[in-house]
């Protein structure tokens, strides 16, 4: 049996600290090749989720702890929606829709999707984690609102996977 619980997220959100990613995860699932994909995420203010989309999966997200702000981008890199997270939600995404996460104190959630495990996409104009565009793109993420768009941190156009 397994259980998540305050104790697992506060874990978890400790070595998100120690990680320059400023995130980690537990796996629930024993390998990519399980029909459900499940894990544990936890999340430090300061880290970049690069927005992507799940071309083949829907996913379902249920915060644990802390607060995050869902963004959901269209094709070209604009906000249509920005949606705070928070314990005792469960959001589920269709397959196709770009998103991204914004974290403003530290954060712990549920994932869940199908399997077998499927490399998400990302548009070309998402910024790399590494790149140094990646600051700048989480920076803006944390004020952005529906209707604005990347463009000034535009890196191209086109997908690529994750």
């Amino acid at each position: 049996m397994k259980m998540i619980d305050h104790d697992i997220c506060q874990q978890l959100l400790t070595q998100a600290l120690s990680s320059p990613r400023l995130r980690t995860h537990q796996l629930w699932h024993s390998d990519h090749q399980d029909r459900v994909q499940r894990l544990v995420v936890a999340a430090q203010p300061g880290t970049y989720f690069r927005p992507h989309l799940h071309s083949e999966q829907w996913e379902l997200l249920q915060p644990l702890f802390g607060e995050g702000d869902l963004l959901t981008l269209d094709e070209q890199g604009m906000i249509m929606t920005r949606q705070t997270l928070t314990v005792g939600q469960v959001l589920e995404l269709p397959p196709g829709l770009i998103h991204t996460l914004s974290v403003h104190q530290p954060f712990c959630f549920f994932e869940v999707k199908p399997g077998p495990f499927v490399e998400a996409q990302v548009p070309a104009w998402s910024p790399q984690e590494t790149s140094p565009q990646a600051t700048l793109a989480r920076d803006w993420l944390q004020q952005a609102t529906p209707g604005m768009d990347m463009s000034h941190i535009d890196v191209g156009r086109g997908y690529s996977t994750l």
